[in-house]
């Protein structure tokens, strides 16, 4: 499996498998710290026809380096294909109210599946002023 699309953004919505993402961002940028904000996650996700079965995901928030995470997203699913040797493609999305960033700094958003870091995002809190 892979991540075929990732994006933070201020909000992000899924209808119908079809996500429309609002305002897509690559850092954070703000006058004073500790910020607090919304953040929205859009991600993509390819199961090739080979893989089905059971997937348990997990979405870590955290400072770049740091084990300890600001915030986490659980799920399971359940894929089965229909036997057509079709891929299947998961739109996912979260809006995570009243996240805290206490620091300038690199943090990253890790997607992991069964356990296994599936793949890393950095990402950058900066000062306005600096």
């Amino acid at each position: 499996m892979r991540i075929e699309l990732f994006t933070l953004c201020e909000g992000a919505f899924n209808t119908n498998g079809r996500l429309t993402i609002v305002n897509t961002f690559e850092d954070i940028v703000s006058e004073k710290y500790p910020w607090r904000g919304q953040v929205g996650l859009a991600l993509k996700i390819l199961f090739p026809h080979e893989e089905s079965g059971g997937f348990d995901i997990l979405v870590r928030i955290k400072p770049a380096g740091d084990a300890k995470p600001l915030h986490e997203i659980k799920g399971h699913l359940e894929i089965k294909h229909n036997g057509e040797g079709k891929d299947v493609r998961l739109a996912m999305c979260t809006n995570i109210q009243g996240i805290t960033l206490t620091n300038p700094g690199d943090y990253e958003v890790v997607v992991l599946v069964n356990e296994n870091v599936l793949q890393t995002y950095t990402f950058k809190a900066l000062d306005k002023h600096g």
